[in-house]
């Protein structure tokens, strides 16, 4: 299990590799937080509106503390931009209930750093404070759901591919390339991802 999150928390670095200051952002973050039972996302897909299919793509997320860190860098700093983010920003907590932490990128590396290091406190006491659940690599795994024998939302359930979300519902695929199907028992419930 410890390979199987070294993968997945090199994957998250690599999304950000063309991206220097988010990169740098989030290359302190984790090493601040020196936690492997913290789950980070970079580059989070968040649905904004499920009619017009718009979304939004999070920096960093931390599931476990319903927590989004946005990196601004200086193109965002104009009249236009900081409405957008806004708005963008207002979607995102309507659509996951969660706080939204901004590191502002400038010129001064202390300033960033006392930024970053900031969120990696707040991270550090509700890890000591809160009922923190360490991150369970399991979670990607179709059978621990089918086990358990229903997937509750507020649990977070996060599957590598389509054809894993689809047989916790018995669908039985081995491979899936579409973006859902029909229930296999139920017929007029769709699947959708």
């Amino acid at each position: 299990m410890i390979s199987d999150k070294y993968k997945f928390i090199k994957k998250q670095f690599a999304k950000t590799n063309k991206k220097n200051d988010e990169n740098y952002v989030v290359s302190r973050l984790w090493h601040q937080l020196n936690n492997i039972d913290v789950k980070m996302i970079t580059q989070q897909y968040i649905v904004r509106d499920v009619k017009t299919k718009q979304y939004a793509l999070a920096d960093i997320y931390f599931p476990q503390f319903d927590l989004i860190v946005e990196i601004d860098e200086p193109y965002h700093f104009s009249e236009e931009m900081l409405i957008r983010d806004q708005i963008r920003q207002n979607d995102i907590v309507q659509a996951l209930g969660c706080s939204v932490y901004r590191v502002t990128i400038s010129n001064n590396i202390e300033e960033v750093n006392r930024q970053v290091d900031k969120i990696a406190s707040e991270i550090h006491m509700r890890i000591l404070n809160e009922k923190f659940i360490a991150w369970n690599f399991d979670e990607y795994n179709p059978t621990t759901y089918i086990q358990k024998g229903y997937i509750d939302a507020n649990d977070h359930p996060v599957f590598k591919t389509v054809s894993d979300c689809c047989n916790c519902f018995g669908a039985g695929y081995k491979g899936f390339q579409g973006s859902g199907t029909g229930h296999k028992f139920q017929l007029e419930i769709d699947i959708r991802l």
